[in-house]
Order: structure tokens, then sequence, then C-alpha cells
């Protein structure tokens, strides 16, 4: 499937990117290399401070598909969604996937993904298993342990069991966006809340409109190190989830309470994943106070807690730590080797 000079591209990918001068060049190729040659790359750099618009410029000459749009000033993180818009309103395909500047794509993605999606119609998104890298270029796939109804979203919506409580199934990296759906929802979310991600306020839209598909195959490879937005930024990251739910549940109660199934438990319990993960951080960082608030509410959620044995791990060493007032979550994280692996991450 070539894609020549003019002619309408199948699937554009968005690739926001800031000062990612070690890691652009690997992720576009990724992206130009794809056995399924027919895609635009719209690379947007929000006005980086190191060589990372002389790389892209010097790819762009070297590849028609890549299209450089650079912000004269820095929006910063908060206005992600924002960029990612930015992106939209320039592609042309009727398929869009957003790919990180310091992220990269298996070679054959697009030929194992795209296909099942073209073929049903009503699928909102298709998506997949990630890979984590770390900066010696050491891979780790997460076991993925959600079910096919919270993969598939099938009954519509059943997503939302997983992102209202502050779980995401759905890796940026690996998800491409059936773009009818995409501009349905209003573009990606949210649009008028300061917050530095884009994915689960998107996928959470998007959950309303239809079926979602996936392969469980590697199709998005994240990458992870101390100075990245998700891992510097963990413990803000869990304090938004709890408040852009809140909003996204007053905003959507009528269309909620019109799905096939009830949700009136994850409704009641919102974000309370986010909210244990939340106080952790706090316990690690000796916020005795905020960390003993966080768990009262975290008793009255134990039944959705204990659905997943790692939940029910976290609030027993979170109980025991409170008792004690000792961090009782350091000492595991330097007994697992993945915790030195993969700072930040568990």
């Amino acid at each position: 499937m070539k894609d020549n000079q003019g002619e309408k591209p199948l699937i554009s990918v968005i690739v926001p990117t800031f000062n990612h001068e070690k890691y652009i060049s690997d992720c576009i190729s990724s992206l130009s290399q794809q056995s399924l040659s027919s895609l635009e790359i719209i690379v947007i750099d929000d006005a980086s401070t190191d060589r990372t618009p002389w790389v892209v410029e010097d790819l762009a000459k070297k590849d028609s598909r890549i299209h450089f749009i650079r912000h004269p000033i820095n929006w910063g993180m908060y206005r992600l969604a924002e960029t990612c818009n930015q992106g939209l309103a320039h592609s042309r395909g009727n398929y869009i996937a957003v790919l990180e500047g310091d992220d990269f794509w298996p070679e054959k993605k697009l030929e194992i993904q795209l296909p099942s999606l073209i073929e049903n119609e009503d699928a909102v998104l298709s998506h997949g298993l990630m890979a984590l890298i770390n900066q010696k270029g050491e891979a780790w796939i997460p076991p993925y342990r959600w079910s096919s109804e919270i993969s598939k979203n099938q009954p519509v919506g059943s997503i939302l069991k997983a992102l209202l409580l502050g779980d995401n199934p759905v890796a940026t990296q690996t998800a491409i966006i059936r773009r009818k759906f995409l501009e349905k929802s209003g573009g990606f979310h949210p649009q008028k809340y300061p917050l530095f991600v884009f994915d689960y306020p998107t996928w959470m839209e998007l959950a309303l409109l239809g079926p979602f598909i996936f392969v469980p195959q590697i199709l998005g490879f994240w990458r992870r190190y101390p100075a990245s937005v998700s891992a510097y930024y963990y413990e803000k990251l869990w304090q938004d989830h709890i408040q852009y739910t809140k909003l996204f549940i007053e905003n959507h109660q009528d269309r909620l309470s019109q799905l096939s199934f009830d949700l009136e438990e994850y409704l009641k319990n919102y974000s309370c994943y986010a909210l244990l993960d939340l106080a952790k951080m706090r316990v690690i960082n000796k916020e005795w106070k905020e960390a003993k608030t966080d768990f009262k509410r975290l008793i009255k959620s134990f039944r959705l807690i204990a659905r997943h044995r790692t939940n029910v791990l976290k609030f027993f060493i979170l109980t025991l730590s409170l008792l004690l007032k000792k961090d009782g979550f350091s000492p595991l994280f330097r007994f697992y080797g993945k915790y030195k692996k993969f700072r930040g991450l568990s």
C-alpha cells in the first residue's frame, strides 16, 4: 500500500514531542519503515530547547510523508490534548494514532492491526499489548489482566468498569482510532480541563460510542526513564484522575444511566484504584494525615479493590504502614529488581 504524493493516506500518526533529541529519530523511523506505508506523520514540536527540531527537519527531507509543526512558544504538558487536536485538524487519514516522540512501534504493527479495524465498521478503535523499555533498552511486557468484556468494550461502555476506577486497559502506544468516532466525541480530551494526559479521558468518551478491538500482540513500545513525564508526575496523575473522573460522571449522568448494564457500584467508588496508588505515594512521602484520609474512603471501596491481588497487597501494606507509621512500600520496591529497572512503574 504505497502513499503517493498528494494521495490521501489511510492513517495519520500524530507525534507530540518536546526535548526528545535522543529518541525522536527512533520514533519516526518506526513509523516511516512500517510494512504498510499508506500513512502520514504529523510531528508537533512544543518549542524544544534541544536538537529535536533539527533531527525532525532532516528526516522530513528524506520522507515527504513527514509534516512538521513547531510551536513558537511552549504550550506545556497541560495542553497535550490541545496539541493532539491540532494534529487532528491537520490530518487527512481515516484512522488516527498518537505516538509520543520517545516511544516507537514494531515494524509490522499496521499490517497486523489495521485489517480487522477496517473490516469491522462499528469498531471505534483497535489496541493491543504494550512493552515497556528502560534506558538500557531492556523490555518488559506487563501482564494484561483485563477481561475480554473490558478490552473489547462489549457491551458498549464495559471498559468504563476499569477506566472509572483508575485502570487504563488501552495503551496509547498501541491504539488506532476510527476518525469518524473521534470527531463525533469531540476529538481528544480533556479540552477545558488542565490535564497532562489525554488517553483515559479520550477512551472514556469513546467508550460510549461502540465496541473496541483487542489484538493480543505487542503493538507499541513505551519508553520509561526518570525524566519522562509519566514517571516524574506520577502522583499528580492520580490526583488529576480523581478530579477529572468526577467531572466526567457529572457531565454524562444520563448516558451512563442508559447503558445496558448497571454501573452504580463503579460510579459510587470511582477512582478507588487511583486513590490507592495516591495513598501509596503519600506513605512513601510520609504524608500520614493525607494517607489516612484516603484510607478511610478506600475501606468503603474494598469490595472492588479485592478483585485484584495486586491491589489487595497494596491495601494490606497501606494498612500496616498507617498502623506502624512506617513506609512499607519502599523496602518492597527495593526487594524487587523490576523497580530498579523500571523506576516509577510499581
